[in-house]
């Protein structure tokens, strides 16, 4: 992940809200520390958010790694399901994960988070659906759209 390119901590204004509540609660120099508290608050978050955004990266490069066979193996199911069975060619990560296990395969586990990331076979088409699996508690899962050969 590539830093931004601007100086954070020289941009940053009061969003309106914490604006607000510089000038109905302080004043002079009591203004002034709190303001730099929120500016200090808002350039831990982005660096929180660096930091997460990275563990994410290379939690998935793990977990991918470690199912890397399986993982190849169900990105091929993936590709079949929207080249052949959906005529919209969109899939979902549920819909490989059921294909698997009726071919008698394990799960993908964490490696799952890994099934659509190349952005050069796979589009986010910014649909999304509620999963049936009862272990999901019906959370919201992404549809991708094969644009691959």
């Amino acid at each position: 992940m590539t830093q931004p390119s601007f100086d954070f901590d020289a941009m940053w204004q009061p969003t309106p809200f914490e604006e607000s509540i510089l000038k109905k609660h302080f004043t002079g120099q009591d203004r002034a520390r709190v303001r730099l508290m929120f500016q200090q608050f808002h350039t831990r978050k982005n660096q929180f958010a660096a930091q997460a955004v990275k563990a994410k990266d290379e939690g998935m490069a793990l977990a991918a790694n470690n199912r890397a066979e399986l993982l190849d193996i169900a990105r091929a199911i993936a590709r079949h399901l929207a080249t052949t069975v959906h005529a919209d060619r969109c899939v979902d990560a549920e819909d490989v994960a059921y294909v698997l296990s009726q071919r008698g395969y394990p799960s993908l586990g964490n490696a799952a988070g890994s099934l659509f990331r190349n952005r050069k076979e796979w589009r986010f088409t910014g649909r999304w659906r509620n999963s049936t699996r009862v272990t999901s508690h019906a959370r919201t899962i992404r549809i991708w759209e094969f644009i691959g050969a």
